[in-house]
């Protein structure tokens, strides 16, 4: 049933607005409820630049993210970006991982 409001809440937000920026909000606030997740991030990249862009989060500082921070695309992060999809129960365990950057 969470799901369902869950999606809900996503198919409201889409049909109520034309900002991207509030319709991946409300994706990154929606998807942690459904997977009980404390924290969760989506990323938007300047194309020329490969750095960060806007960040979209729930319960993450994404303020810690230094500027000009340039997403690498190694390890289960960049295995994702490149369309795979990964079921882990443990993502440390997996041999993808690769570990945060410091200030993470």
């Amino acid at each position: 049933m969470d799901a369902l409001r869950a999606l809900n809440r996503i198919a409201l937000d889409l049909a109520g607005t034309h900002a991207l920026g509030s319709l991946l909000q409300t994706t990154v606030d929606e998807a942690c409820v459904l997977v009980r997740a404390t924290m969760g991030a989506l990323v938007l990249l300047d194309p020329a630049s490969g750095s960060v862009g806007q960040a979209f989060h729930h319960g993450f500082p994404v303020e810690s993210i230094p500027r000009g921070t340039k997403v690498q695309g190694r390890g289960a992060l960049g295995a994702v970006a490149g369309g795979t999809t990964l079921f882990t129960p443990d993502i440390t365990a997996d041999p993808t991982f690769v570990r945060f950057p410091g200030w993470h």
